[in-house]
């Protein structure tokens, strides 16, 4: 019975972000992707240093994106957490972000970490709402990124071949706003 109120609940808040991202759609702006990289991780800069975490970023010119600040925000800050999370009880805690461009001309941010890692099993519903590895976790952040990357005209996705720690990107296409 409680689950399946709690599941009503999450399914409740993923439908009023989708209409609050629906009618944020026109909330967009050129922004500089490096510059917003930068902002969300001052944010979390307290609890990097409090858990011994070594940040690299890796940070290369990059043409302006169409997106509303506050989703990709939004995106950057799930994704930094979740690497710090997983690094908790790990010996070697490094945080790496990187930006570039890719062949076809999109933005890519690629946010890894020296963490747990994802297993084969989770990768296939990774981003599906209600699938978590965290004890308290509800299983929407990674939800909610896809919502958002896809709204941009974007995609996320996570890196299965990696041995330790997960590696996470994302794309979004420079220019006009994605109809």
């Amino acid at each position: 019975q409680l689950a399946h109120k709690q599941a009503e609940r999450a399914g409740k808040i993923i439908s009023h972000l989708k209409d609050l991202v629906r009618k944020q759609g026109h909330d967009r702006a050129l922004i500089d992707i490096n510059l917003l990289v930068r902002v969300a991780m001052n944010f979390l800069e307290d609890e990097i240093k409090r858990q011994g975490i070594s940040l690299t970023m890796t940070l290369f010119p990059l043409p302006r994106v169409m997106a509303c600040r506050v989703e990709i925000e939004q995106v950057l800050l799930n994704l930094y957490k979740n690497a710090i999370e997983s690094m908790y009880s790990c010996p070697q805690r490094e945080l790496r972000v990187s930006t570039r461009t890719t062949v076809s001309g999109d933005v890519l941010v690629a946010v890894s970490d020296t963490g747990r890692g994802v297993f084969p099993a989770e990768m296939e519903g990774l981003f599906n709402p209600f699938q978590t590895s965290k004890k308290d976790g509800l299983g929407l952040g990674l939800a909610i990124c896809r919502t958002f990357i896809e709204n941009h005209g974007g995609r996320i996705w996570a890196d299965p071949q990696r041995e330790w720690g997960a590696e996470f990107y994302f794309t979004l296409p420079v220019g006009g706003i994605h109809e």
